[in-house]
């Protein structure tokens, strides 16, 4: 072992003794160190190497089995790293590194928004992050920690964050709602017929409504109206997404005194100027309609529809006929009174 030591030697003959004493030394002559990391990622390994300055190696031994100047080493916990050389001096040298695991980067985040607002703070809740990559759904992307969004549109998005660490990425996703999901109608007929009795109803289409108000005053999910003249009908509804909607119909009453109102022009001017271009019964109730034909002076059906939507362009054949004055028959069913109407006329075309 090293260390001082002191030596004595005693002689002695027939003429008598003597005594010699002397302090020896025993020292090491190297040094030893480990060179290598002190941290590792999990699931990694690195390369630690022996160094013996002052004297040479004569063997090695590692505490994790190794025989060479030079080893590999991995750990899945902290752990300690021994090595033992014996020097060509004779000496034993020994040192120990603590090789610490570092945690790998966890993803993680919270959102905060107020019900039904469109505008959304990210927070960021990984473990073990040194950066962020945030994207958001809706084709923007940040690299801030706590980002705050404003979504131009409301929807569903999937926002994804991606962390680094010192030991690797890691990526979370989450859907989120953003602003008022639902859509609200009102369920009931545009036109009706004087004090008809009509029915309408509120639809929350991607919701549940939680609370009904009416401009009527009704707080019921669906009404009864009779009115006598044309009337704006709206409803507000607050769903239990806490969102609130509005919605809204123009009641127009039809069937005055129990009859729709019919007006017949008596002139038209197909010349292209967009004013006045074709000719048609204007009905309060266009679904009353059934048929409008047209005959010239001699008597000649010239034209026929069914369709209010294809009045006559005083053409036939893809022709433009010569001005004058023709005859026409319109016909509908009047849904107010139940009964089936018939109008002769002359209409006068001018180009």
């Amino acid at each position: 072992m090293p260390g001082i030591f002191e030596v004595v030697l005693a002689v002695s003959n027939a003429c008598g003794s003597d005594t010699l004493t002397e302090e020896l030394g025993f020292e090491p002559t190297g040094t030893i160190s480990i060179d290598g990391p002190t941290a590792l990622c999990p699931d990694s390994t690195a390369d630690f190497t022996v160094v013996l300055d002052g004297t040479a190696i004569v063997s090695v031994d590692w505490s994790n089995g190794g025989s060479t100047p030079s080893t590999q080493f991995s750990t899945p916990s902290d752990a300690l790293l021994i090595v033992s050389v014996i020097g060509s001096d004779g000496c034993l040298y020994a040192d120990t590194t603590l090789i610490t695991l570092l945690p790998t980067p966890q993803a993680g985040f919270t959102t905060v928004q107020a019900p039904c607002d469109s505008v959304v703070q990210f927070l960021d809740a990984s473990l073990n992050a040194m950066t962020w990559n945030w994207h958001f759904g809706n084709g923007d992307s940040s690299a801030l920690a706590d980002p705050i969004i404003a979504y131009a549109l409301p929807g569903t998005y999937t926002a994804a964050l991606s962390v680094t660490g010192e030991c690797g990425v890691d990526t979370v996703s989450h859907t989120i709602a953003v602003g008022a999901l639902g859509s609200l109608t009102l369920q009931g007929p545009a036109l009706i017929c004087d004090n008809e009795e009509v029915s309408y109803a509120v639809a929350l289409a991607g919701g549940t409504p939680a609370q009904v108000l009416w401009s009527t005053g009704d707080t019921t999910s669906s009404i009864f109206l009779s009115i006598s003249g044309n009337q704006l009908l709206s409803a507000t509804v607050t769903g239990t997404d806490g969102c609130q909607y509005e919605a809204e119909v123009d009641v127009q009453v039809i069937g005055m005194a129990g009859e729709a109102a019919t007006y017949v022009p008596n002139v038209f001017t197909p010349n292209g100027d967009g004013l006045n271009e074709t000719f048609a019964p204007v009905l309060s109730d266009p679904e009353s309609f059934r048929e409008l034909l047209i005959f010239n002076r001699w008597g000649e059906e010239i034209y026929a529809t069914s369709s209010i939507a294809q009045p006559w362009n005083g053409r036939v054949d893809g022709e433009p006929v010569p001005d004058g004055t023709y005859i026409y028959i319109v016909r509908w069913k009047d849904r107010c009174s139940g009964v089936k109407k018939e109008e002769h006329g002359h209409v006068t075309l001018l180009r």
